[in-house]
């Protein structure tokens, strides 16, 4: 059935070739991926296939979403980015590098969860990074496939141009919630609800800072 529209999602923002009714679907499920609601943000996808079927990377945020879902739709996956694949002459060249970067990630696998990526995919994520400055969305997609120094490098790069990111203030509690020094991220616990009060996940995600740093008050609050 076709999604509803949500607020409070997040801020995350690309710009696709895409109608403007895609482009707004497409966004929407940016967001929830980033938001870890990976069944609406598939349902946002798909809406913006339905809108738009020529869409390259709209298939390609299908594949997200559908691979976030630990193995119970990666056939459907698959199929998302081969056909993202096959529609690359309708995408700019900077879209035609995210559908390579993410093709060169041999084993299907939500952005940033288990398995190996190839020296080929990293090449490809940083060149995106190099050559398009000005896209917020690419450091913070290759944050996700480096190794843990690195992460938190990018992610604080990121952080320091934008504090309110949405993305990347999850990402970095994520990245540090388990860490020696939890209490970095705890701008981002304080800001993070505020950023996406539409999402549950968002909403909870400070709580993980603020259990380890001790404050259970907040932590039982979020």
């Amino acid at each position: 059935p076709r999604p509803l529209i949500f607020r409070g999602l997040g801020n995350a923002h690309m710009q696709i070739t895409a109608t403007p009714e895609a482009q707004m679907w497409f966004e929407q499920g940016l967001n929830l991926l980033h938001d870890f609601w990976d069944y609406e943000a598939a349902r946002a996808f798909e809406q913006s296939i339905r809108v738009d079927p020529a869409c390259a990377m709209c298939y390609w945020g299908l594949y997200a979403a559908e691979s976030f879902y630990h193995s119970t739709a990666q056939g459907y996956a698959g199929q998302a980015l081969a056909k993202a694949a096959a529609l690359k002459k309708h995408a700019s060249k900077r879209e035609r590098l995210y559908i390579e970067a993410t093709s060169a990630q041999t084993i299907p696998s939500r952005i940033g969860g288990p398995g190996p990526v190839p020296r080929s995919a990293l090449a490809l994520w940083r060149k995106i990074v190099r050559r398009y400055p000005s896209d917020s969305q690419a450091p913070i997609f290759l944050a996700q496939v480096v190794g843990a120094p690195e992460k938190l490098a990018i992610l604080e790069s990121v952080l320091k141009d934008r504090p309110d990111d949405s993305a990347a203030n999850h990402y970095y509690i994520l990245a540090l919630e388990a860490s020696e020094h939890p209490e970095r991220a705890l701008h981002s616990a304080e800001i993070l609800a505020r950023r996406s009060p539409g999402c549950g996940h968002m909403v909870h995600m400070p709580g993980h800072i603020y259990f380890r740093i001790g404050d259970y008050s907040r932590a039982e609050q979020a």
